[in-house]
């Protein structure tokens, strides 16, 4: 008798390979459905202005990597121009964290952006002011043509400036010439007296106020604060990295205000301002994570105030929103 011929352990065998194959797949397919949130709870892009020191100071220490990293971070930077660009970028998807000052802020609540507010880490009263003729009297209309860097606290102050003196309409009506610009531009517009005065933010203020008749007028005090800012649902799904980062911020504010004089250094250093420049501004600016919703409300409401004036917006937004960690 021929002896039977059995083919179902080939045929098993190709079975279970089309089994490993597609358990493979069914892996792989799961893991490129999840969420990049769930995969990398570390991983953090952060966009960072870096035009102005003031801003970027905490961010730029040598000791900020290791800080980082301890904290279980893996931090990418994004360098941006202006806390808009920041602001935009955490926005469109392209950075999961920004900072950027409340004018940015008061104009996204008006458009109801999808932003929530983490923290300040930054509060000075100093650091915006005036160049002017140091021949111009106190409390009067700075001369035109004025320098001004639109839609940002260069065009607020200005404002609150005059709305003080009761002069307000003189800029709401256009009465008033000014010069738009972008900030680095300011002190080249005094070199070909193209501006007469300016409302500027540091260092472009020191430098501009070092224009011969010229000084940089600090003496009006205009808060500032810096905000650090997040998706709503970077927020809801990543909070745990979130609180990370927020606790690393705290950490380089903390060494800075510790290590004033060497972080000084540090930063004049990696702007390329000569020795002591900072000398005179650096203890303008305080630096600490702090959570303040009154204080955060009443700022971004200020800025609102000055874009319904200057029809930037048409009604003073209700910012609660922002505020929803």
């Amino acid at each position: 008798m021929r002896p039977k011929t059995h083919v179902f352990p080939a045929f098993a065998g190709r079975l279970r390979k089309w089994c490993s194959f597609g358990l493979a797949l069914l892996c792989l397919s799961s893991l490129l459905v999840t969420p990049a949130c769930h995969r990398d709870q570390g991983k953090v892009i952060f966009a960072l202005p870096v035009a102005d020191w003031w801003t970027a100071a905490p961010f730029l220490l040598p000791q900020n990597a290791e800080i980082f990293k301890q904290k279980g971070l893996d931090l990418t930077t994004l360098e941006v121009k202006s806390g808009l660009e920041s602001k935009n970028a955490v926005i469109a998807g392209t950075a999961d964290i920004g900072v950027c000052a409340a004018t940015p802020l008061a104009i996204a609540a008006a458009k109801k952006e999808g932003l929530v507010v983490l923290n300040t880490y930054l509060r000075a009263s100093s650091i915006v002011g005036f160049v002017r003729p140091k021949d111009m009297a106190p409390n009067a209309v700075p001369p035109a043509p004025v320098g001004l860097v639109l839609s940002t606290i260069s065009e607020s102050f200005l404002y609150h400036y005059l709305k003080q003196r009761g002069q307000e309409k003189l800029l709401i009506d256009k009465q008033l010439p000014t010069r738009p610009a972008r900030p680095a531009d300011i002190p080249g517009l005094f070199k070909s007296q193209a501006v007469k005065s300016a409302v500027i933010w540091e260092p472009f203020l020191s430098i501009a106020g070092e224009e011969t008749g010229y000084v940089a007028d600090r003496s009006v005090p205009f808060e500032v604060n810096l905000y650090i800012i997040t998706r709503p649902t970077v927020w809801n799904e990543r909070k745990e990295t979130v609180q990370k980062f927020l606790a690393a911020v705290e950490e380089t504010c903390r060494y800075l205000r510790e290590n004033s004089d060497p972080s000084r250094r540090n930063t004049e250093q990696r702007f390329g301002f000569k020795a002591d420049f900072l000398a005179a501004t650096w203890p303008l600016v305080h630096y600490e994570v702090v959570w303040d919703l009154q204080h955060m409300k009443d700022e971004i409401n200020r800025e609102a105030e000055t874009a319904k004036a200057l029809g930037q917006i048409s009604e003073i937004p209700k910012s609660d929103y922002l505020f929803a960690k």
